[in-house]
């Protein structure tokens, strides 16, 4: 399809096949392989999604060894923490605790956008000395714990990648699908599966994001 007409198309012209399609999303990892018919994230704690730090360690949702304090001798510049969110997306965690903390939401630092329907866990920072305040912070949704001082903020890249639980519920038949679903995680583990960015990357209204993007770059604005 062409590119400058793709701006024209939306999800009542389109199916959700020929979308993907669009933002090169064309083979599955399973092809050849039938399904099983389950639902997935019916509620949020369905889909769980831990931070993996660059050292290779898993941040835990429960985990909280207590906050470490600013001392007078040390040249750090940011509080950095654990933030778990549930039922929220990241956007809206920042602004509820920048709101609470009376800062602007952007001196609030995170390697990534975690989902809204799930329970998650990822590292953020605050310029300046904000354990007190973060130790004391109560919020719906959101829980802050690991707190200690750094020399450095948290911002994209800080993090290796992100480790997630998935639920799957009401699998019809379940007791016969066991040997259909082991050979589908024996097929996964052996062969891995597309890294694709999903629709959310490039918005399901209309899949341009990445095309208005390059204009942009190209400084062709009238065409973005």
């Amino acid at each position: 399809m062409d590119e400058e007409n793709i701006t024209s198309i939306g999800p009542k012209n389109l199916s959700k096949r020929n979308m993907e399609k669009i933002v090169g999303i064309e083979v599955f990892s399973s092809t050849g392989y039938e399904g099983i018919q389950a639902r997935i994230k019916k509620r949020y704690k369905d889909f769980i999604v831990r931070e993996i730090t660059h050292s290779g360690r898993v941040l835990e949702i429960k985990e909280d060894f207590g906050p470490t304090y600013f001392s007078e001798d040390s040249k750090d510049s940011y509080t950095l923490f654990n933030l778990i969110k549930v039922n929220k997306d990241t956007f809206e965690a920042v602004r509820l605790i920048s709101k609470a903390l009376g800062i602007p939401p952007k001196s609030i630092g995170y390697a990534g956008l975690k989902d809204k329907r799930s329970i998650s866990v990822q590292t953020a920072s605050i310029r300046g000395n904000y354990v007190e305040k973060l130790k004391n912070l109560k919020l719906d949704g959101i829980y802050i714990r690991n707190i200690f001082p750094s020399k450095h903020s948290v911002k994209l890249g800080y993090n290796w990648g992100n480790q997630f639980v998935i639920t799957l519920r009401n699998i019809k038949h379940m007791p016969d699908q066991m040997k259909k679903i082991e050979s589908l995680f024996s097929y996964l583990r052996e062969h891995g599966f597309p890294n694709y960015y999903g629709l959310q990357r490039f918005g399901t209204f209309r899949p341009n994001s990445h095309i208005i993007g390059r204009f942009i770059l190209e400084s062709q604005f009238k065409k973005a």
